[in-house]
């Protein structure tokens, strides 16, 4: 199992982050202060937290009736990779205390957004992050990422869709092996290319307008509610 050496070996690089300035630069790389205001305001354990990136930040400012209905509360951040998320899942997850997360990881691995993208290494980010749910007591449960044919910011990246779809395949089947809920979103906000965010469902080939919010809001609540029945 390489999930205990990898947190061994996360939990060995931050402590040995001794100097301030080598600090501030690793909490400022994951943005760990992002939340930490609202972190604070968090009197109360909320049902799910959503963590995620710009797909999520953007999420409740788009339908906060959602958020608000469901005692969710979003920890999105613009451009963070699983790596990044995975620094900021004690502060912005596990603090919290909620009863689930929602795990929505990996186009922007997939857009090199910090270096060479790695299947295997985001998949142990999302390993890893699951494994600091269930340790806290915390449903886990994932997402597939979001269908798209490239990538706007990094033309330089090919083959997106294909990338996508084999992620989502391992996000798929460690969802079985572990026993856990996973949203395909996928199928339902495909266009009819097979590739490409149907367009009626975002304006940039990316990020989900009204609409497709919408769409992923009907999807996600049956696994959702699923995931928490029993605790």
């Amino acid at each position: 199992m390489r999930l205990i050496p990898l947190l061994l070996v996360l939990a060995a690089a931050l402590s040995s982050l001794t100097g301030s300035a080598q600090k501030t630069d690793a909490q400022a790389w994951a943005k760990i202060a992002r939340y930490a205001a609202d972190n604070t305001a968090v009197t109360a354990a909320p049902k799910y937290v959503f963590m995620g990136n710009s797909i999520t930040e953007f999420w409740p400012e788009k339908d906060p009736g959602f958020f608000a209905a469901n005692n969710i509360v979003g920890r999105g951040v613009a451009g963070q990779t699983s790596a990044q998320m995975l620094l900021r899942f004690v502060p912005d997850v596990v603090n919290l205390k909620p009863k689930g997360v929602l795990i929505l990881a990996g186009i922007n691995d997939i857009a090199e957004n910090a270096g060479p993208y790695s299947e295997e290494f985001t998949m142990d980010n999302i390993r890893a992050m699951v494994l600091m749910a269930r340790s806290a007591g915390i449903v886990p449960i994932l997402a597939t990422v979001l269908p798209a044919s490239s990538i706007y910011w990094n033309k330089d990246v090919t083959d997106v869709s294909e990338k996508i779809q084999s992620l989502n395949g391992r996000i798929k089947t460690f969802a079985v092996e572990q026993g856990l809920y996973c949203i395909d979103w996928y199928p339902g906000l495909v266009g009819l290319d097979a590739r490409s965010i149907n367009p009626d469902f975002s304006d940039d080939g990316l990020h989900p307008n009204e609409t497709g919010y919408a769409v992923m809001e009907a999807l996600a609540l049956p696994s959702l509610n699923a995931a928490l029945l029993g605790r």
